[in-house]
């Protein structure tokens, strides 16, 4: 038998798989592309994909778990409107 420790979230004994999950390394490349103003247009239109799920996201966790829970998806959709966190380096806007 293998004992594992961790953090827990709730109380008491749990009995089932275990997943463990390691954290990757990432490696950010810096490229330059051909057409920055489609590559804005292609965030953007994704950005508005995401709105549409948390929307969507936010009306499931209403009916199935209340206001105060769904309150969170409101919350991302907040950031993803703020500019401040999206453009904060140089774009073709400025």
């Amino acid at each position: 038998m293998v004992v594992c420790q961790g953090k827990s979230v709730l109380k008491g004994i749990a009995i089932g798989k275990i997943y463990l999950y390691e954290k990757q390394e990432y490696v950010l490349e810096q490229k330059q592309v051909a057409d920055a103003e489609a590559e804005v247009a292609r965030f953007e239109a994704a950005k508005e994909t995401a709105i549409g799920q948390l929307d969507d996201l936010y009306e499931k966790a209403l009916a199935e778990a209340g206001e105060e829970q769904a309150m969170i998806f409101d919350v991302h959709k907040m950031m993803l409107d703020d500019g401040c966190l999206l453009y904060t380096s140089p774009s073709p806007r400025d």
